[in-house]
């Protein structure tokens, strides 16, 4: 019996203190009162967020973001904590968004809907968005790329006070990136974003066979005195744009076609001659990229096809260029110089016969 009772004090003694540590441990979310700096403070009724799609120049898609909010527990500051979000959870709706293939941001704010709150207090909630779902991204070439998905987490403060007609939100604040130790930055309402990445390359849909996207440079030599067998160098220089994947590099763009290809940090060298192609792959959508020859109008050639302007890698285009150097035939068009001695002698020759003629008739008369 004694010992009965002595199991029931230690187990109504680990309740206690469980109990006690519980909500100590739930309230460290966000510890401290959001909404006190200068310009962080949002009217009640006007909360949102904003979604940020970035892409590179040449690419183009459509991805649809969905985001997730979490009632928790915080510190209020005055020795209490938040109140219950049970059956109070705030939405946000679905936003798509579509990169045109221009390079530049595309962003949309989208209103946070709070719930109809009864009593005054603190609300607080936890805004993250979900991982974007393969279903979920459209891309006009075919390819799935990648979507880098915003890691960041919001902790948005409703503040609820009574009125002279019932309760009213009074405020809302928000911290960027809180965690179970720490308070989140406090921002304003316009920098509460989710920023999204997407990044395709030139992959092959089947191995061994270029891409359809693949960026190629052809050479073609044409006219009566084009030389079929001749070597042309060329150089093409790859930069690469501001979103990559990771671990990638220019350096890692491979080259098929021909031999003695080089590839140096993105400036590739090459020789072609007529009718041969390099391809290059693995390149991400949105790099620069130029393509110049050494002999270009040089030796009587009129070239076309190079350029040393960059132009950026396209998803929905062909890639590349195609190097034409024409050199037409001679016509002769007169005496040639170099057979004028021996011209002048035939000419010579023949006036010396008509004479001989002339004279021989002369004396016949």
């Amino acid at each position: 019996m004694r010992m009965q009772s002595r199991l029931a004090a230690v187990a109504l003694t680990a309740a206690l203190a469980l109990g006690g540590i519980t909500p100590a441990l739930a309230a460290e979310l966000g510890y401290g009162v959001g909404g006190d700096a200068a310009g962080k403070v949002i009217s009640g009724g006007n909360v949102s967020i904003t979604k940020v799609l970035k892409t590179n120049e040449g690419s183009h898609v459509k991805a649809k973001f969905t985001f997730k909010v979490e009632g928790v527990t915080v510190d209020t500051g005055n020795g209490g904590s938040s109140e219950s979000t049970d059956g109070l959870i705030p939405t946000i709706g679905d936003i798509t968004l579509e990169a045109t293939g221009d390079g530049a941001d595309k962003s949309q704010a989208q209103a946070v809907t709070l719930p109809t709150y009864t009593h005054a207090g603190v609300y607080a909630y936890l805004i993250s968005e979900n991982a974007t779902k393969a279903e979920d991204i459209t891309n006009t070439d075919g390819a799935s790329g990648t979507m880098v998905d915003s890691t960041d987490k919001y902790l948005m403060r409703v503040y609820v006070e009574n009125g002279n007609s019932g309760v009213a939100v009074k405020s809302v604040t928000f911290e960027k990136n809180p965690t179970t130790s720490a308070v989140g930055t406090k921002v304003s309402q316009g920098d509460v974003k989710f920023e999204n990445t997407f990044t395709e390359k030139t992959t092959p849909d089947t191995p061994g066979q270029p891409s359809k996207n693949a960026v190629k440079v052809t050479k073609n030599v044409t006219g009566g005195s084009g030389d079929h067998n001749k070597d042309w160098n060329f150089t093409v220089k790859f930069t690469a744009p501001t979103n990559v994947p990771a671990g990638w590099s220019v350096g890692q763009i491979t080259a098929s076609g021909v031999e003695g290809i080089q590839n140096a940090d993105g400036t590739v060298t090459f020789k072609l001659k007529h009718g041969q192609t390099v391809t290059f792959d693995n390149v991400v959508i949105g790099t620069k990229y130029s393509v110049e020859e050494s002999e270009a109008n040089k030796d009587g050639y009129t070239t076309t096809g190079v350029f040393a302007e960059a132009k950026a890698v396209a998803d929905d285009a062909a890639n590349g260029a195609t190097v034409t150097n024409n050199k037409e035939s001679v016509t002769p068009t007169g005496i040639v110089l170099n057979n004028l001695p021996f011209v002048l002698m035939g000419g010579v020759a023949v006036a010396g016969v008509v004479l001989y003629g002339a004279a021989k008739r002369k004396l016949e008369r």
